[in-house]
């Protein structure tokens, strides 16, 4: 209506990108001038009718940068959005979302940017990995690429397995018998890497609190070290109820 009343001519396409989302709806005419600034500089880079982050429009009519840095801007997003669309379409482990995401704006240059490293950094410790023989959880890449996990996510889980791989084989060296349930739970998706290591990790520091208690070598019931690896039972509290049953037989034998 401003427009109309001072007699400013809204371009068809910048009223239709309003129209559509891609461009935020300006409040003044100075804001209406920048936005068809900004549109005439889209139109002539060939980027018509192209999805543009709104966060864009949004920032340039606010005032925090002017119409070139807006189309550096632009540029930035919709190069990153054909790299991630690319990068899926040749079978990497990265979202089908992430494309989309950035064009619309919900996925900001940045963050994409660290999820595109991320699928990269995912790939290589898979590598590393099947080289390893770590325990590799064998729904994350799928659930990268469906968008169910983000790549960063896996990168820490794989992080995590190969921590657990190394706890084992530093245990296994110290005498402590390996459970061979926690890998298979982790390459099966039913448990996390992290908490294997949580586990792993207690049943390790159970293993040398038996030696400091002196009860190393003395007949342990099943159930214990079952609980502790589920994660069922406090190592502090097992070894000290361990102390009294201990108690009890030596008791019975009296």
């Amino acid at each position: 209506a401003k427009a109309k009343e001072a007699g400013r001519e809204i371009p068809v396409m910048l009223a239709e990108g309003m129209e559509d989302g891609r461009y935020v709806v300006p409040e003044t005419l100075a804001q209406l001038d920048q936005l068809i600034e900004f549109d005439n500089a889209i139109q002539k880079a060939g980027l018509t009718g192209k999805q543009i982050p709104l966060s864009i429009s949004e920032g340039l009519i606010a005032g925090k940068y002017n119409v070139a840095e807006a189309m550096r801007l632009v540029n930035e997003a919709l190069d990153l959005a054909d790299k991630a669309t690319k990068m899926y379409n040749d079978g990497a482990n990265i979202s089908k979302n992430l494309a989309d995401g950035i064009r619309s704006g919900k996925v900001s240059v940045d963050e994409a940017n660290k999820e595109i490293q991320a699928s990269l950094n995912y790939q290589e410790l898979v590598n590393q990995a099947l080289t390893t023989g770590v325990a590799i959880p064998n729904n994350l890449g799928e659930g990268i690429r469906n968008g169910t996990i983000t790549a960063q996510e896996a990168v820490q889980q794989m992080k995590d397995a190969i921590k657990f791989s190394e706890l084992s084989a530093e245990a296994a060296q110290t005498g402590v018998e390996i459970p061979q349930f926690l890998a298979d739970q982790i390459t099966a998706g039913e448990i996390k890497p992290a908490e294997a290591v949580n586990r792993m990790q207690a049943l390790i520091e159970y293993t040398k609190m038996l030696e400091d208690s002196g009860l190393a070598g003395v007949a342990i019931p099943n159930n214990i070290v079952e609980g502790i690896l589920n994660g069922e039972m406090n190592v502090t509290d097992t070894v000290a109820t361990l102390n009294g049953w201990v108690q009890f037989q030596d008791a019975l034998k009296t």
